[in-house]
């Protein structure tokens, strides 16, 4: 009869132990689907960010390119007119 008794609760313990896993691990996916969903908006928001800045790199590289294009041009007609100012102050020595 004690033997029956001890069979009886480490089955009921077994089956609470089984009840007791189940809830967890309901409660286990429930949390990962809500962590999946919020990495899933962070994924979202970061991609357009990303796309944001990669427009934004990419303007500025052509400006940046554009500025020193210009800024070649002018050093290059400051040259000339150094040179020019050279010749003549070399001619009027002469």
């Amino acid at each position: 009869m004690i033997l029956l008794s001890i069979l009886y609760s480490l089955v009921l313990i077994l089956v609470m132990v089984a009840i007791w896993i189940y809830m967890q691990t309901r409660i286990f996916q429930k949390t990962v689907v809500k962590q999946n969903e919020i990495l899933q908006e962070n994924l979202a928001f970061n991609l357009k960010k990303y796309e944001n800045n990669t427009q934004k790199y990419t303007f500025l590289e052509s400006y940046n390119k554009e500025l020193l294009k210009k800024l070649f041009g002018i050093t290059q007609d400051l040259l000339i007119v150094k040179k020019a100012i050279l010749e003549d102050a070399i001619n009027g020595f002469l």
